[in-house]
């Protein structure tokens, strides 16, 4: 789980398969991660930071709430904003930032079901 801000390629390892496995589950997670990313995009000066930092807020609001459309449209426009920041990222890190965008935008569909439904076994 991602919680240095200093290592930026382990950050965005460990949410891409945090998002990429059970987003039920990963629902747990996300306060912890989502307090990193932030720190991460504070640390690093991301072009668009202040944009994404208040998505993620807004993101962390939303898991609270177990709003589901209102997470899933968070989870889009933060998909969309990675990959745009991808564009624009040091060559170690394009390729982790589009994936990680990519996953992000799959994310945002799969979370149609309730967050607080079971997860399927």
């Amino acid at each position: 789980m991602p919680t240095n801000p200093s290592d930026p390629s382990a950050n965005l390892r460990s949410t891409r398969d945090i998002l990429s496995g059970n987003l039920h589950a990963a629902a747990v997670e996300a306060p912890i991660v989502i307090d990193s990313w932030i720190d991460a995009v504070r640390t690093f000066g991301v072009t668009g930071g202040n944009d994404m930092v208040e998505e993620l807020q807004n993101l962390k609001s939303y898991l609270n709430d177990k709003d589901t459309d209102r997470i899933s449209g968070s989870l889009q426009r933060l998909g969309e904003t990675t990959t745009k920041a991808a564009e624009q990222a040091d060559e170690e890190y394009k390729e982790q930032l589009q994936q990680l965008g990519q996953v992000l935008l799959r994310a945002a569909d799969g979370v149609k079901a309730p967050l607080n439904s079971p997860s399927p076994e």
